[in-house]
């Protein structure tokens, strides 16, 4: 009895301490996300209809404003036949720049506490369970922040957000019942509207990034022949890649592909080794470099992990690594490599060492040694400390500049005026590499004629804007 209670004792400790993690991790993410301005970069183009051109050409004079979930489909449903096959992404964009930046702020926070909690999910045999030590979600919270290369691009624009880090949610949470039942022997018994969800997170997962769901498409396939070879392969299995294959073709034969391939001057090239390729990936290699080291100690300590005991573990582990970097491999097929396409290769790779630090916890055996590890964990936060500090006093000057700037193009709407922008000031130039590569910048021009600019003047209202460190008009 007195065991008992001391079980249930530290089972309730765990799950206040749990909650309380939760909640923190919440209300930070939340309180960062709304330190940020209303909209940046392409979320002025994506709050108007799609017009059916290349996004690249000014907005027309009679841009008319999203406002309803009608016009949202119908913006969609033109983006798709002539631009891109991210449509779901791109909706879901449309959708958070008509409801508004308070909404959006809600859903980054939430989302991020669910990623958090999938990855330890995976780690822990794919089981959803609210068992887990805060201090592992903690630690995945911290290379989070820490080694994405482009954090405000993927965490805090609400594009990039719709584009890369709620498609890749939707990643994470497909694969975690195909995870589960690589743990379990036994068939698994799932309720018959499984087979439904499985369907619609496959295609949600399949309609995200081009440089992923390949990869884990085919691995998926090889999924589906080895459980048919030995007559286990379940229904919601085969429905769930029948998704991602439906969502897959949509991403990849979407009629605007070819459109947006003609009006950018494209011509089919098989590999782009050029120096901003090699630059980003390098770059991304780099500051991943930790959790890279961190793997390869625990491949030579190897022996010691017990292999046959903790074997499927490390079979996974090893998945995520190979993906990661496959994921990152495949950009030079692509005439872009933008620092935000590496996150998918980012959140891969912290899964699998999430996945090798709960096999040493399982073994006894740690890859650091606690001195070492305690060392690392102190310098870990103070890098934390100091790279949000510097992110909140940058966010927080970026929001009274452009703050001040919506004011007075929100003043001189239908006035057909000029908006003329004061110069940035010096914090917004000095700080930028002291937050730890969280920073963003004002989305607006020197050009008073280019594209960003024309969009944020249709949106307000205004004749024109340019900065006044710009070019002269």
């Amino acid at each position: 009895m007195i065991g008992e209670e001391m079980v249930l004792r530290h089972m309730n400790r765990n799950g206040r301490e749990l909650f309380i993690t939760a909640v923190c991790i919440f209300l930070f993410m939340f309180l960062l996300e709304s330190l940020a301005f209303r909209f940046m970069g392409d979320d002025y183009i994506y709050s108007f209809m799609w017009e059916g051109h290349s996004m690249y050409v000014p907005l027309s004079e009679n841009a008319r404003r999203i406002d309803g979930f009608g016009d949202i489909l119908a913006s969609g449903y033109s983006y798709y036949m002539t631009w891109g096959g991210r449509v779901i992404a791109q909706m879901l964009a449309m959708f958070f720049l008509w409801v508004g930046r308070p909404w959006f702020n809600l859903a980054m926070a939430g989302g991020i506490v669910l990623l958090l909690f999938s990855i330890q999910w995976i780690a822990h045999e794919g089981r959803i369970t609210l068992t887990l030590r805060s201090f592992d979600v903690l630690m995945t919270f911290l290379c989070f922040w820490s080694f994405n290369t482009n954090f405000a691009g993927t965490i805090v624009w609400i594009d990039g957000a719709c584009n890369y880090f709620f498609p890749l949610l939707a990643v994470i949470l497909f694969l975690l019942p195909y995870i589960q039942r690589y743990f379990v022997e036994e068939e698994s018994r799932k309720p018959g509207y499984f087979i439904l969800l499985m369907f619609i997170l496959g295609v949600l997962a399949g309609d995200s990034n081009e440089n992923t769901i390949c990869w884990i498409g085919l691995s998926g396939l090889l999924y589906l022949v080895h459980y048919g070879k030995r007559k286990k392969l379940e229904s919601w299995m085969a429905a769930g890649m029948a998704g991602l294959a439906i969502g897959y073709g949509l991403l990849m034969f979407s009629p605007g592909n070819v459109i947006r391939m003609k009006e950018s001057g494209e011509t089919f090239q098989f590999l782009f080794l050029d120096m901003n390729h090699l630059r980003s990936l390098g770059f991304c290699f780099l500051v991943q470099s930790f959790l890279w080291m961190y793997l390869w100690m625990a491949y030579r300590r190897r022996k010691y992990l017990e292999m046959k005991k903790y074997g499927r573990h490390i079979r996974l582990a090893s998945w995520f690594a190979v993906m990661s970097i496959l994921f990152n491999l495949i950009m030079p097929f692509s005439p872009e490599s933008p620092f935000r396409a590496a996150f998918p290769s980012l959140i891969f790779l912290i899964t699998a060492v999430m996945l090798i630090q709960r096999v040493t916890r399982l073994s006894g055996m740690y890859i650091v040694r606690v001195k070492d590890c305690r060392i690392l964990s102190l310098l870990w936060v103070l890098y934390f400390c100091f790279t949000f500090s510097t992110s909140a006093v940058l966010y927080y000057n970026q929001r009274l500049y452009m703050g001040e700037i919506m004011h007075q193009a929100e003043s001189l709407s239908g006035k057909n005026l000029v908006l003329k922008l004061p110069e940035k000031p010096d914090v917004l130039k000095k700080w930028v590499l002291l937050t730890g590569m969280h920073a963003f910048s004002v989305p607006v021009e020197k050009d008073v004629n280019h594209w960003r600019n024309v969009a944020f003047a249709r949106y307000y209202g205004i004749k024109e804007i340019y900065r006044e460190d710009g070019e002269e008009k």
